[in-house]
């Protein structure tokens, strides 16, 4: 089941991070959903946005997190509802 949400995204190099609804696909065997609680940027993110640094966009940036694992894949263990970071 598709799960929708809301994000910043940067759809072109040293283009504005635009807040949208996106869709994601069901969570994949070997994979974690997580609530966000809190997301920072750092200065990976912002050179990723610019197209040079290891990722280029379209990108939705932000890789340090902490929320609420949500549902996991079969494969995937981690207790559901426990906040981790």
């Amino acid at each position: 089941m598709p799960i929708q949400t809301e994000a910043y995204v940067v759809h072109e190099a040293h283009g504005p991070f635009e807040l949208e609804q996106v869709q994601y696909q069901d969570v994949g065997e070997h994979e974690l959903l997580v609530e966000p609680v809190a997301v920072s940027l750092c200065h990976t993110d912002v050179l990723a946005s610019g197209g040079s640094f290891m990722m280029t966009p379209p990108m939705i940036p932000g890789h340090e997190s902490s929320g609420i694992g949500e549902s996991t894949g079969a494969l995937f263990f981690f207790e559901t509802s426990r906040r981790d970071s």
